[in-house]
């Protein structure tokens, strides 16, 4: 499996079970603990420049408040903002 997906399944499993749309303490814990992980990867060339925005944009999108030198800006037509992304079926299991 490569880096990207295994932390794609990472980010599900962690935020899989939330109530209503907010974490707890202990999924921000380990979501923090991922992102982390996220950046050495990257910086070890691990990760695409795309690859690590996805990944971070599947993190903010689960409610997580990220550094602002971790976001990218959002390049999406405004009519998109704020929705959010659909899991794929292939995590509906």
């Amino acid at each position: 499996m490569d880096y990207y997906s295994a932390f794609d399944d990472e980010i599900f499993e962690i935020t899989r079970i939330m109530v209503g749309l907010t974490l707890s303490d202990g999924q921000r814990r380990e979501l923090a603990q991922v992102v982390d992980r996220i950046e050495a990867a990257y910086q070890a060339g691990d990760l695409t420049n795309e690859q690590r925005g996805r990944l971070l944009d599947n993190i903010a999108d689960c409610g997580m408040e990220l550094p602002a030198q971790l976001t990218r800006p959002d390049t999406r037509q405004p009519s998109q903002r704020g929705k959010k992304k659909q899991k794929s079926k292939e995590h509906e299991r």
